[in-house]
């Protein structure tokens, strides 16, 4: 499936139209003419193989893979390896295994991480997101969007985080814009991807002004002196 989508782009398909054109043509000739494709010799079905293949695993996604940290590339790796010194579908199960550990792994060594902040101008809920995001942590995280008071602050830190799956964006985006609304939560974002179309938005206040000093008692400043003083002596 890989292949034929990787086939089709490189002969210019650039729409969803042509990627069921190119499925129509196959379904309707592997059928209708199979004399005339067994005729075909093999080593020329094999270089077309081979060229897709390199193509597939060129050096410049290698490097891309590299770049995006070793939970992005040793699955990948391992993937490329396990095809080539076995076969196509027994390398891909041996590349989604691995890849599935790595998952794993992430998300019960640390899922979310939630820590309360204390500002000046209230507490802040801190959702600081694990390396790896995946299906697994949408529970987790679902229930420490749920812990955050009403009309309360929280913000969802996402600097350390790698990749993020598209069922977890989809709650993310759904409590900023509807349920945190609703609740008077203010929602802030950091450290989102560009392609996750989530910018960085700062809701809370972290410095004083007149107002909040106007506001702000003797018992709330306390417990902030004694954080700011702790954090000078580390």
């Amino acid at each position: 499936m890989i292949i034929r989508s990787s086939v089709n782009i490189n002969a210019c398909g650039k729409t969803k139209l042509a990627t069921i054109i190119h499925g129509t043509l196959l379904l309707v000739i592997v059928p209708l003419i199979p004399t005339w494709l067994n005729t075909i010799p093999l080593s020329c079905l094999a270089a077309i193989l081979l060229m897709t293949g390199i193509k597939l695993a060129s050096p410049a996604l290698i490097k891309q893979m590299w770049s995006e940290g070793r939970y992005q590339f040793i699955p990948f790796a391992a993937t490329v390896i396990a095809i080539v010194f076995t076969d196509l579908l027994i390398g891909i199960v041996i590349g989604l295994t691995v890849a599935i550990g790595f998952i794993l792994n992430s998300s019960m060594r640390r899922p979310v991480r939630r820590f309360v902040e204390k500002h000046l101008g209230g507490e802040v809920v801190h959702i600081e997101l694990a390396n790896q995001v995946s299906f697994l942590n949408r529970a987790a995280l679902s229930r420490a969007l749920d812990e955050v008071p009403r009309n309360g602050y929280v913000l969802l830190d996402a600097r350390s985080t790698d990749c993020i799956d598209p069922d977890v964006l989809d709650l993310i985006r759904d409590f900023t814009e509807q349920t945190g609304p609703v609740h008077g939560v203010e929602v802030s974002l950091v450290g989102f991807r560009s392609e996750y179309n989530l910018e960085d938005l700062i809701h809370y206040v972290d410095y004083s002004t007149r107002e909040l000093q106007d506001v702000i008692t003797p018992q709330q400043v306390a417990p902030i002196r004694r954080l700011w003083n702790h954090l000078l002596l580390m």
